[in-house]
């Protein structure tokens, strides 16, 4: 099997949907398997002005087929979603061309290998450069539209934007139970009913932050190991705010710090059959703008933004940040199911709890009364549960609201 990579666009009738059945046709052929898709990226027409604007992709595949015979496949595949060459980069329904296959070297009239003007391409480039380093980056002439590519669903997961709405999470979710693809997300500029953890309100003014959801379609994971999901959603944060030079830490299950002040909280929720979770929406607020006294009095002391710990960031756009933060997340539950060891330690080096006295506060549940337990934090068990050191002996709590108690300090 040869490893080929593939440049596929249009910019006629449905975009998204021909690009979505170009590569579910080349996954269907006997020769080929599509390994990978980046993100679709919108780009302004290239060659002939006044054309709609492109939605473009780099496909990674294998195939057995010869350089040749892939190409009459790329151009069969063209013709059968209506593709017809009437002018030189011209509008078309969908292109696919070769750009490279395995290490081959070729100059005819039929092919040449290398594509010869793939260098020369940012919507080439800025897609390739996603497949070989795993970030999604953009210019202003080349812009992500959808992300990747769903094996499970093949399907292409979709970017949607609201400039309002009531909750990212519950819109989420009900898209999710309709279908959308797995790495989905939803945006909003503003929420009205934004909310966090046990129902409290999450305050989601318009253009402060990002409130997004990710829908997740976990391959065979177990319900009772949902509880990790929160932990790779922070995880995921911590680390995109580590390279912005950020010193966030994560405080279980679900809040991520700087200083001691919440950045970013996260809600994850999902629907089981049985003792198997078949969607997860995960949804993120984080700060971006806010100045203190945007939070009010009552969070003035506890709250901050990316703006107040990192004023210097002024080119980071919301959408850049939303684009960074899925990128983190899908790999964080990556990291979760095939390195869960790496995984755990890398959540446990960036919490601020462990070695430290906490309190927990647990909410009543079925026949179990609301309790409190006091002790120290050793770290984190297998299913995501806090591992608590205290008087009557080691316990592991999967839930919990948790008190931090800085020595001499004030309780957060």
């Amino acid at each position: 099997m040869t490893e080929a990579l593939l440049s596929i666009g249009g910019n006629l009738g449905d975009r998204l949907a021909n690009l979505q059945a170009a590569v579910r046709m080349l996954d269907d052929h006997d020769g080929l398997f599509v390994r990978e898709v980046s993100s679709l990226y919108e780009t302004e027409p290239f060659g002939v002005e006044g054309q709609p604007d492109y939605l473009n992709a780099v496909v990674r595949v294998e195939t057995g087929l010869a350089p040749e015979v892939l190409l009459d496949v790329c151009q069969q595949i063209e013709a059968g979603l209506g593709r017809v060459r009437v002018e030189r980069w011209g509008a078309r329904t969908v292109d696919i061309d070769i750009l490279t296959f395995g290490t081959l070297r070729r100059d005819d009239a039929r092919l040449t290998l290398p594509h010869p003007r793939m260098a020369e391409r940012a919507f080439v480039q800025i897609p390739l450069r996603e497949l070989e380093a795993g970030r999604i980056e953009w210019t202003d002439e080349v812009r992500p539209f959808a992300f990747g590519w769903c094996p499970q669903s093949r399907q292409i997961p979709l970017w949607i934007h609201r400039a309002e709405t009531g909750s990212t999470n519950d819109d989420a979710k009900r898209l999710a139970a309709e279908g959308l693809p797995n790495g989905s997300v939803v945006v909003a500029d503003r929420q009205t009913a934004g909310r966090g953890r046990m129902g409290r309100v999450w305050r989601s003014d318009a253009g402060a932050g990002v409130w997004m959801s990710i829908v997740l379609r976990p391959d065979n994971l177990d319900a009772r190991r949902g509880g990790l999901l929160p932990l790779a959603a922070g995880l995921a944060v911590a680390r995109f705010l580590h390279g912005l030079g950020v010193p966030a830490q994560l405080k279980w299950p679900n809040d991520v710090l700087c200083d001691g002040r919440k950045i970013c909280g996260i809600l994850c929720e999902s629907t089981a059959s049985g003792f198997r979770l078949d969607r997860v929406v995960v949804g993120i607020g984080l700060n971006l703008f806010q100045q203190k006294e945007d939070f009010g009095p009552e969070l003035a002391e506890t709250a901050t933004s990316l703006a107040m710990e990192k004023p210097e960031l002024t080119e980071l756009t919301r959408d850049r940040a939303v684009a960074a933060l899925l990128s983190e997340t899908l790999k964080a539950v990556t990291m979760m199911d095939t390195e869960k060891e790496t995984f755990l330690a890398q959540y446990r080096d960036l919490s601020c709890l462990v070695g430290r006295t906490v309190g927990v506060m647990r909410v009543p549940t079925g026949e179990n009364a609301a309790e409190h337990i006091e002790g120290e934090v050793l770290g984190f068990s297998g299913d995501g549960a806090l591992i608590l050191a205290t008087a009557r002996g080691n316990r592991e709590l999967a839930s919990g609201e948790v008190t931090l108690r800085p020595a001499g300090g004030t309780q957060s």
